[in-house]
């Protein structure tokens, strides 16, 4: 979890060394998505905080003969 000025942003790591299984933000589906959703819920409901502005962004990290990170701000929204 990160902010970006008054927005909370929660990130979703994907790794992967060969794109054999696709590229990692690939692997960030509908199903993840709900979940992460959730978890995002609880962790606000736990802090008894307010929901704020908030997105989800998914850093894709891709290794091989050099490393390559991508980052996709407002990957989804539930």
């Amino acid at each position: 979890m990160a902010a970006d000025g008054s927005e909370l942003v929660f990130v979703e790591v994907k790794a992967s060394m060969s794109d054999e299984y696709g590229h990692p933000e690939e692997r960030v589906t509908p199903s993840k998505q709900r979940r992460l959703g959730r978890a995002a819920v609880y962790y606000l409901e736990r802090r008894n905080a307010e929901i704020p502005d908030c997105r989800f962004d998914v850093l894709a990290i891709e290794w091989g003969s050099r490393v390559e990170i991508t980052h996709f701000k407002d990957a989804f929204r539930l």
